[in-house]
């Protein structure tokens, strides 16, 4: 069960991602690049540290990967204009 709601969470903070990453495209925009940052965490709030996080542009296949530090935060910087599926995993979830 403990899995089944880690799994839940770490995808409701996808798709929240990924609506961020939708919202980086139209700030980005009079820009080159942008930033993509973010908070991954558990259903209880916690903080998940070492989640790889991938921000892949859905034009080029091209991914730009990062991982979570011991706070959970994740920064993906210089990220070109464009759309974006970003996707994260972790190791036993």
């Amino acid at each position: 069960m403990k899995d089944e709601s880690a799994r839940t969470l770490l995808r409701a903070g996808v798709t929240g991602v990924v609506f961020l990453a939708s919202v980086l495209t139209l700030m980005a925009q009079g820009t080159s690049n942008g930033t993509l940052v973010g908070l991954v965490t558990d259903t209880s709030g916690g903080v998940l540290p070492s989640v790889r996080v991938v921000a892949t542009t859905v034009a080029t296949n091209i991914e730009y990967p990062t991982v979570t530090n011991s706070t959970g935060n994740y920064t993906i910087p210089s990220l070109p204009i464009g759309t974006y599926r970003v996707t994260a995993e972790l190791t036993g979830f």
